[in-house]
């Protein structure tokens, strides 16, 4: 019975971090539109048991810096991140209040990081 229970918790524990499939993404989006192209695709894959919630993407976030968690202000941002289940790609598109004015921006850098399913604990990529 101790055996059991040792197996389901290793089974459950999320070790490892989901990890973006590569270090920069370069997008494009016409004035007129609202889906942005990537290359490359955005995916992100995690290490941790198959089929497991752990090893699922739940989702991407997007924010204007890498670090500080706790200061994650995404109101300013353009765009978000739709997850295509169960590939885990994800997609970028303008948010429904926002219009691009390429005359007036015509770049934006931003920062991406995955995060998986995980119940206990959920863990995120690097951004």
């Amino acid at each position: 019975c101790k055996s059991t229970q040792k197996q389901q918790q290793q089974q459950q524990l999320n070790l490892f971090d989901p990890v973006l499939n590569s270090d920069i993404y370069v997008g494009q989006i016409s004035e007129n539109d609202n889906v942005v192209t990537l290359k490359p695709k955005l995916l992100a894959k995690d290490s941790d048991r198959r089929n497991s919630m752990n090893s699922q993407i739940c989702g991407y976030e997007l924010s204007t810096h890498n670090h500080n968690d706790s200061d994650i202000d995404q109101t300013n941002i353009p765009f978000q991140i739709e997850l295509i289940k169960p590939s885990g790609e994800g997609y970028i598109t303008l948010k429904n209040l926002f219009k691009i004015d390429c005359e007036i921006k015509q770049q934006y850098k931003l920062f991406v990081r995955a995060y998986d399913c995980g119940v206990q604990l959920r863990r995120y990529s690097k951004r």
